[in-house]
């Protein structure tokens, strides 16, 4: 199965007119990041069911964001500075409403195994969608950004997370109600992660004081729809399948 093969159309509100990369501005993002797809179909990999939405979906391109929120924020105060963005990841981690299809299916040790832990992916703050189980409410998925950015060489991070009803992503297909509700949550969380980023920038460079209080706050910000049937979730125990291709089960495949 060709992963980068998925789609998921998504569309944030426009920057303001006149954004533009500032001079000098790297963007060091690995070639990934920019496509969509499932970071694994192998139940016992660690990243198992997070679904990337890659830049090349995503309009306007998540640098912009950036640029936008650098421009508005800190002006005159960055000139002259290096900017090189370095990740900029977008995730619904689906892992364990998927794992716990699974273990209904099949019995054993793995599937017993990997539904017994609070992490659900390779690390709680990763670029796969890594997340703690608490961090949104049961019955949701989690809708995971993060961003690294350097500035002379000087490292910022941020990470915002927030609780999603459906299990994947609209695709082209999908209803207008299920796009609208899908744009919405990732443009809510994509600005209060550029806040919280800006927050550590001007703290730690200025003297700035922060603008929102810490996590895990942040899975309050764009609560879940009540409208439930948002995305292709499939039969139990599949993921849907690539555009044009027919829908197979996860388990056994890998990448």
């Amino acid at each position: 199965m060709l992963l980068a093969a998925f789609t998921y159309p998504t569309q944030l509100k426009p920057v303001a007119q006149g954004t533009s990369l500032p001079p000098g501005f790297v963007d060091d993002r690995p070639a990934k990041q920019l496509k969509s797809g499932f970071e694994s179909l192998l139940i016992t990999n660690c990243a198992y069911a997070s679904v990337r939405i890659g830049d090349e979906d995503i309009e306007p391109d998540l640098a912009l964001l950036l640029a936008e929120m650098l421009q508005q924020r800190f002006g005159e105060r960055l000139k002259g500075k290096a900017v090189e963005l370095k990740a900029f990841t977008v995730h619904l981690n689906g892992a364990a409403a998927m794992r716990a299809q699974m273990a209904q299916m099949y019995t054993g040790l793995i599937p017993n195994l990997m539904n017994k832990r609070e992490k659900v992916g390779c690390a709680p703050d990763d670029l796969q969608g890594g997340y703690t189980l608490g961090e949104v409410p049961a019955g949701t998925t989690p809708l995971v950004l993060v961003i690294d950015i350097e500035i002379d060489q000087q490292p910022f991070h941020a990470r915002a997370i927030a609780p999603f009803a459906a299990q994947y992503p609209p695709r082209k297909r999908a209803g207008d109600d299920a796009k609208r509700q899908w744009n919405d949550a990732v443009d809510s969380l994509a600005r209060v992660l550029l806040t919280r980023l800006g927050d550590d920038i001007g703290e730690r460079m200025f003297g700035d004081p922060p603008t929102l209080p810490p996590l895990p706050s942040d899975s309050e910000v764009a609560p879940a729809p009540e409208v439930l049937p948002v995305g292709d979730p499939g039969e139990a125990g599949q993921v849907p399948a690539p555009e044009g291709q027919a829908e197979s089960s996860p388990q056994g495949a890998g990448h």
